[in-house]
């Protein structure tokens, strides 16, 4: 059974939509787990067990558990919902998105390492960046369209537009956002947009603190944007 028909029919047996998310970082989990052998894995457990009768999948966050090496209480946890809870489909929250051998062995680390049921993926870098999770057929791709964090649905809202009217709403968030780091975020995320000799006009006028300069450079490099 695919992913998608496993899906649909816990949506129906549960009457449910709702997805668990298990994000666990050591400083949130309940104190008396810090002296587990596998803290984040029984944190996990203890989440799934409470929740399994009301939810139609789970969804565990592969770099809370990277970041501290728990790799493999990870693998266990998606083995102990797929042993205990085999009708909940796991999607592992990974957000890969690269293209070529990398891409094939990140799909590999995904459906085979840690044998999830389904997994995000982020689809910027184009089709080759998915295609490699599409041969595993019985398993789900969800790909990232529009996020739910703000700064970031601002920045894909303008540059997906592809006009003028887009590039001035980019320009009024980076004024509205003067801290370096937001405003290198936001010019970043159009700069990466941007094909060839344009894209170096872009971030020279970026390194102006003259927002006209950036308006009037972005204008001239929207004309060389290339749409997938």
């Amino acid at each position: 059974m695919s992913f998608h028909d496993r899906l649909r029919q816990v949506w129906r047996s549960k009457n449910s939509l709702v997805c668990v998310g298990i994000d666990p970082e050591v400083a949130k989990i309940p104190i008396h787990l810090h002296d587990e052998e596998e803290p984040f894995l029984a944190f996990g457990i203890g989440i799934v067990d409470a929740t399994a009768p009301y939810v139609c999948a789970f969804k565990p966050q592969a770099a809370h558990f990277a970041a501290v090496g728990a790799e493999d209480q990870l693998a266990k946890l998606i083995a102990y919902i797929q042993r205990h809870y085999p009708e909940i489909p796991v999607i592992l929250d990974a957000k890969r998105g690269d293209v070529g051998s990398t891409a094939a062995l990140y799909t590999k680390e995904v459906f085979e390492r840690f044998g999830a049921d389904a997994v995000t993926v982020n689809p910027y870098l184009g089709y080759e960046s998915i295609s490699p999770y599409l041969d595993y057929t019985d398993r789900g791709v969800i790909a990232q369209g529009m996020t739910i964090a703000s700064a970031q649905m601002l920045l894909e809202l303008a540059v997906g537009c592809g006009n003028g009217d887009a590039l001035d709403l980019a320009d009024q968030f980076a004024r509205h956002h003067p801290h370096d780091a937001m405003r290198l975020t936001a010019w970043s995320a159009i700069g990466g947009s941007l094909a060839g000799d344009a894209r170096l006009a872009h971030w020279d006028a970026g390194a102006s603190s003259d927002h006209g300069l950036i308006r009037a450079a972005s204008r001239r490099a929207l004309k060389n944007l290339h749409y997938g």
